[in-house]
């Protein structure tokens, strides 16, 4: 099973659910869980009454019954939970780059605040998940500042900023609504 991007939305519920099951034990495999920093992502088994968080290359094994209850499309959710917060930092003896975006998720705007020790061109990207660049910006650090950075015309879902400065880099996530 895969699950295409879709947008965050905190406390979100989402129903998931067995087409054909034949009776015996199963593994569902996480070889991915690409949530917002600050969030988590669950799968709830109401037949068994319990809630595991998914990481990225974990499992969860379950059995399907002669009970009605332990098939179907009633039987999982996964659920989100948390705000997404997205910091990064990167720390070396060549330098400092601490790097936030807020607010995030975002609808309009999102402001890029930096703190460095790295005197050197800073490179700003944001792109989708395909890797295509959206947004683009180069500008010579100070100890400090902030890059407003328009999302308004952006589609709802997961994006990438990327700062880069000096021989450091950092990825985050974005949020758009």
């Amino acid at each position: 099973m895969a699950i295409n991007v879709m947008p965050y939305v905190d406390s979100n519920i989402i129903p998931l659910g067995l087409v054909y099951a034949p009776q015996r034990t199963y593994t569902l495999k996480v070889d991915e869980a690409n949530m917002p920093t600050g969030t988590k992502l669950y799968l709830f088994d109401k037949y068994l009454n319990q809630q595991v968080e998914l990481l990225s290359g974990g499992s969860y094994i379950f059995d399907v019954t002669s009970d009605s209850l332990s098939q179907g499309d009633k039987r999982f959710e996964l659920r989100t939970l948390g705000k997404p917060t997205s910091v990064s930092s990167v720390h070396s003896q060549d330098g400092e780059l601490n790097v936030a975006i807020y607010p995030n998720p975002a609808t309009n705007n999102v402001k890029l605040k930096y703190e460095t020790t790295i005197n050197d061109i800073m490179t700003i990207e944001v792109s989708d998940l395909s890797g295509k660049i959206i947004y683009s910006s180069r500008l010579m650090t100070k100890n400090s500042g902030e890059e407003t950075i328009g999302v308004e015309g952006l589609s709802t879902g997961i994006y990438i900023v990327k700062v880069k400065c000096g021989n450091k880099q950092t990825k985050l996530k974005l949020v758009k609504h």
